[in-house]
């Protein structure tokens, strides 16, 4: 969508190495619209960095981008990002445009710039099957540990190789462990090996039969 002031488009097209070197016409503009220069900084800085082909278009996604929601607030392309990165982190900002047509891909690099530097996007990574290697069963330990001990517990538990989620809760149980064996003997193992170490009032293990959902967070 174009803004109202489509004017303004070309008059930057028409003065990019003008505005490339002094920002004052540009900043008027916009904070004379009441947006803050904190964004508007942000977006410029993003465009003069990895903006390859300026033109009309470019210069308008540019602009629409500036006049959307603050930065602290997704909208529903945002959202849309987030999900095709969460299907497949790997995706090509080709592929995202093509799925996402109302921006080009430079608009969607912007954007995921933004995502990052706001936290919404911690990191990109892999998920591993457990069971190719060899770890067919997961289990999670639930422990109720004395309050003057839960600190040397939780750094004991961290070293433990096998397991993957340390979480300290309220409830029954102060500290939730999750770890993945090979099988029910090796859980036995671990208990017997691994937990007589640890200073506790008492304990509860289960192993999980089936994963019927499991993803990160996701919107």
């Amino acid at each position: 969508m174009l803004p109202d002031n489509i004017f303004f488009v070309h008059f930057l097209y028409n003065s990019l190495s003008a505005l490339q070197s002094n920002r004052q016409h540009f900043l008027l503009f916009f904070t004379i619209k009441s947006i803050s220069v904190r964004k508007i900084n942000y977006y410029l800085n993003c465009f003069w960095k990895k903006e390859k082909n300026i033109n009309i278009k470019s210069i308008t996604v540019l602009v629409c981008d500036i006049m959307s929601n603050d930065l602290e607030k997704l909208d529903d392309i945002d959202k849309r990002i987030i999900q095709l990165l969460q299907k497949n982190s790997r995706m090509t900002l080709v592929d995202m445009a093509q799925d996402i047509n109302e921006l080009t891909e430079n608009a969607i690099r912007y954007r995921i710039d933004k995502l990052e530097d706001e936290g919404y996007i911690a990191n990109y990574t892999i998920q591993l099957n457990p069971k190719k290697f060899g770890r067919n069963v997961m289990a999670i330990f639930s422990l109720n540990v004395m309050p003057e001990n839960i600190k040397k517990v939780l750094e004991y538990l961290k070293s433990i190789d096998d397991l993957t989620e340390i979480y300290l809760t309220t409830g029954t149980y102060s500290i939730i462990a999750i770890g993945y064996f090979e099988n029910n003997n090796a859980v036995t193992r671990f208990i017997m090996e691994n937990l007589k170490n640890v200073k506790m009032i008492d304990y509860d293990v289960i192993t999980i039969l089936e994963k019927v959902k499991h993803e990160l967070y996701g919107i």
